[in-house]
């Protein structure tokens, strides 16, 4: 089973860290996160480099349209998983929750 996680990104680097963070706890082999970025202003190279070690992870960027929608429909459009996780980059997965999936 593959899970494809598509999370819109525009601005708020450190909610994107936290997200990512929580992402780490919950994804399990065949999981791909993609990130897909929306016109954002801030400089988030260095913490990609960082994540895209640790996670299955694909960056696109949005060219022609902005918004949340567009940015999910390119990751629907990308996407390789049999299921699909909308997480907005300013969400996070809570940890304790993982106690019930274990």
């Amino acid at each position: 089973m593959k899970v494809s996680v598509i999370v819109p990104f525009k601005e708020g680097k450190k909610y994107l860290e936290d997200c990512l963070d929580s992402l780490l706890e919950y994804c399990f082999d065949g999981t791909e996160v993609l990130l897909v970025l929306d016109h954002g202003c801030e400089d988030i190279r260095e913490l990609l480099t960082v994540y895209e070690k640790k996670l299955t992870m694909r960056i696109f960027e949005l060219h022609d349209k902005t918004g949340v929608a567009a940015a999910r429909n390119l990751g629907v459009q990308k996407a390789q998983g049999e299921f699909l996780f909308f997480l907005d980059s300013d969400d996070y997965l809570d940890a304790s929750l993982s106690e019930l999936y274990s």
